[in-house]
């Protein structure tokens, strides 16, 4: 590595101006090699014709710029001693991103670290040259070409630590620290905001995988208490006693009661828990005490039209179970009650759902590329061209589900030469020449349907 130099304060307007650029040829890197992908993608060609035609591409033009060969370290080199004329760099940038999109693409083996490295060194080094000539004050490109490797890995994998650390490991100098973070966390913040996933997670969104997707716990704010509330509160008069509260605990499965006075007005709770410390004098208090001395009057309230989520964040700062239901009308009048236990299950069912619905969807759109996707438990879904003893049934005619045990999530169906419609499946739908079912199940119930 050449030895590091900051000769002005000012250059660091530079370098935030290098983390522009670097952000955007990011973003160009990511676009490219995922659009040359889907272009192999899509060629019906046999996967032994795209990797020639990619080896044939790459090799005319190895021919004329040979640089592309390798991992590109001698390049590298060349380029932090100022060895590259700021020309081929900037040719470098383009082609190095072409190749690389053609090997991956093309079904080639190799990785996308090195290439950034590679592309963000001639990134750097051609800003550091333009800017050398219009201000002599600053310092040499090499270190400009130095940044500019950092910068570039950090805009295309999201990752501006790793690349600040990574540089700053190869250099050992901590003067290059301060330029490294600006023109990195620019970068990372610039190609984030145009690309929400990196050169790495893209790859694994676009097979149905989110990293990032986690449990959310926004989940509960399209859940109303409606939804989960229980009819049976356990309303009692201030006047109850203690030996008929005990009674009523035992058979019970309710772990609070609510007390109203003697026009039904919600005035407080009693809980099992002070009950239980009474126990042992039940003997001596049995004829003193009555709910009204029991209750503790700091009883939160909740109504029908509250979300789940508001709820839970009840249920945090009160130490308690279960919470009274009111009117929203008349808020000292109770309706209801909502169990802890019910949110958490409610909570785990809308994930269950959720996770099925964007599974299912993941897998339909690996349908486009695969003919099957296998599930555990040897279920799968699979696409199937239907035969010319279902045209002109309706899907209540054939009754698929109970003859073959399968479901239709979709029909895709060709619109006269105007591309394909998908459309979601009814009982009534008929079925047209041409048309092609969605279909999940069993596998060997799927192979029973292809075959009817």
């Amino acid at each position: 590595m050449p030895k590091y130099e900051l000769l002005s304060p000012y250059e660091l307007i530079f370098y935030a101006f290098l983390g522009v650029l670097a952000g955007l040829v990011s973003l160009l890197y990511i676009k490219t090699l995922y659009a040359i992908e889907d272009f192999f993608d899509n060629l019906s060609w046999h996967d032994a014709i795209k990797s020639s035609l990619g080896g044939f591409l790459l090799g005319g033009m190895g021919i004329f710029i040979p640089e592309i060969f390798g991992v590109g370290y001698h390049s590298i080199s060349s380029a932090l001693t100022g060895d590259l004329v700021w020309q081929m760099m900037l040719l470098l940038i383009f082609v190095k991103i072409l190749a690389t999109s053609l090997c991956l693409g093309s079904g080639g083996s190799g990785g996308v670290f090195a290439p950034s490295l590679f592309i963000g060194t001639m990134t750097g080094g051609f800003f550091g040259i333009m800017i050398n000539q219009f201000f002599p004050f600053t310092a040499n490109p090499g270190a400009y070409a130095l940044v500019g490797m950092g910068a570039l890995v950090a805009g295309s994998t999201h990752a501006p630590l790793t690349a600040i650390l990574i540089i700053f490991e190869m250099t050992n100098d901590y003067k290059i620290i301060l330029p490294l973070m600006i023109s990195c966390v620019i970068s990372t913040l610039l190609a984030s905001k145009l690309q929400s996933e990196s050169i790495y997670t893209l790859k694994l969104i676009r097979r149905g995988i989110n990293l990032f997707s986690g449990r959310d716990v926004n989940v509960l704010r399209k859940l109303p208490v409606k939804s989960i509330m229980r009819d049976d509160p356990v309303i009692i008069s201030v006047n109850t006693s203690l030996p008929d509260l005990i009674e009523m605990f035992y058979h019970s499965s309710h772990a609070q009661f609510f007390v109203v006075d003697k026009n039904d007005k919600l005035i407080g709770r009693v809980k099992m828990d002070d009950i239980r410390q009474l126990l042992q004098q039940g003997d001596y208090l049995s004829d003193l005490l009555i709910a009204h001395d029991l209750m503790q009057t700091n009883v939160a309230k909740i109504h029908e039209k509250d979300t789940l989520d508001d709820v839970m964040k009840i249920f945090g700062r009160y130490t308690v179970e279960e919470l009274p239901v009111v009117d929203s009308a008349n808020p000292d009048k109770i309706i209801g009650v909502v169990f802890y236990k019910d949110v958490i299950s409610a909570y785990n069912q809308q994930l269950i759902k959720e996770d099925f619905v964007r599974e299912t969807g993941a897998s339909i759109n690996l349908l486009e590329k695969s003919q099957k996707v296998s599930f555990l438990g040897g279920y799968a879904m699979t696409e199937i061209q239907i035969s010319m003893n279902l045209v002109g049934k309706s899907l209540e005619q054939l009754n698929l589900r109970q003859r073959f045990g399968v479901n239709i999530l979709m029909i895709k169906r060709n619109k006269n030469g105007d591309g394909e419609i998908h459309i979601v499946p009814k009982p009534g739908e008929t079925l047209q020449m041409g048309d092609r079912l969605v279909a999940m199940g069993k596998e060997k119930d799927l192979e029973k349907l292809k075959h009817l």
